[in-house]
């Protein structure tokens, strides 16, 4: 009995115009009998189109679109596949659908990790997700700026994903208002991990920007803060935060061994005061790589690249 199936057709451009509309249901149009056992999914989006299966029994579901923009899910079509009961591992990879306002809840009741990279759109979609089940939310190149049209993120901001504990946000930004709605949505978070290309536009400095009581409500209950953000950066805004914890005997901040050893050289008085204020702890790329096994492996052996992945570089 067929249980995972991983399909690509590679096609760069549709030929029908039929296939440029967008995706408005998801009955099946391949094994179209059932294929009961099914539970793993690995599609592009050309295959979405044209060789789509029964969705009934995913538990995985791992969907990219790299480069076809003529055909995406119509808004209600994309929420039927988010509201797939058996969905427990959900990874999005490109655009899938429009930006929308959204009035309803979104049920995930079994939803466990949510991965999604350059998906600008889902920002509209997010808040309205009940994943009461979530443990690990890894969002990847997504941005949330001036130029992001307007949404209905967070329509309910008293909301938050109760069991989160992992929350990866890897080269993505978010404008403060966003970023604080972002935090509230996530504040059961009890270990973040934030990895960047400078220090100026990260997460990190959105975070240390804002005013002293919104910075001291961030992530209430989070234990650790791992950073990777290129560069030999400034001290200041780690010790910002550090200081900002509400429980500093409990809070670890975990960053590379080579910007720990620059600020042993060059703010060895700013650093020691860290290392009063919180756990200080330097990161290899051996137990970098041990971060990261929050996967299934199964679903690995399916791509030559995690998807995921974070490599400690900067």
């Amino acid at each position: 009995m067929l249980e995972h199936l991983v399909l690509s057709l590679r096609v760069i451009y549709f030929d029908d115009e039929e296939d440029e509309k967008p995706v408005t249901n998801l009955d099946a149009s391949i094994f179209k009998f059932g294929a009961s056992k099914l539970t793993f999914l690995l599609l592009d989006f050309c295959a979405i189109v044209k060789a789509r299966p029964p969705l009934s029994n995913i538990s995985t579901l791992w969907l990219e679109n790299r480069g076809i923009e003529e055909s995406r899910f119509d808004t209600q079509a994309f929420i039927d596949l988010l509201s797939l009961p058996s969905l427990e591992h959900v990874l999005f990879v490109g655009d899938f659908t429009e930006q929308a306002d959204l009035a309803r809840w979104i049920e995930m009741p079994n939803l466990k990790r949510f991965f999604f990279s350059r998906f600008a759109a889902i920002w509209s979609f997010l808040s309205n997700i009940r994943a009461p089940h979530l443990e690990t939310l890894m969002v990847f190149n997504c941005t949330f700026d001036e130029t992001t049209a307007n949404s209905t993120l967070l329509m309910d901001q008293s909301y938050c994903f109760p069991a989160l504990k992992n929350l990866w946000i890897v080269e993505s930004e978010l404008i403060p208002v966003v970023a604080l709605d972002f935090i509230k949505l996530t504040s059961r978070a009890t270990e973040v991990l934030i990895t960047h290309n400078s220090l100026d536009g990260s997460f990190l400095t959105t975070i240390v920007d804002l005013d002293d009581l919104n910075r001291e409500r961030i992530w209430p209950h989070l234990k650790t803060l791992i950073c990777n953000i290129k560069g030999l950066a400034k001290i200041d805004p780690y010790l910002a935060f550090a200081k900002s914890q509400p429980k500093k005997s409990e809070f670890k901040l975990k960053l590379r061994h080579r910007l720990l050893d620059d600020w042993e050289k060059t703010s060895a008085d700013q650093f020691n005061t860290l290392k009063e204020v919180c756990t200080v702890e330097g990161m290899d790329k051996e137990n970098w790589i041990e971060q990261q096994h929050f996967w299934p492996r199964d679903i690995m052996k399916y791509h030559n690249d995690d998807p995921y992945y974070v490599h400690l570089d900067y």
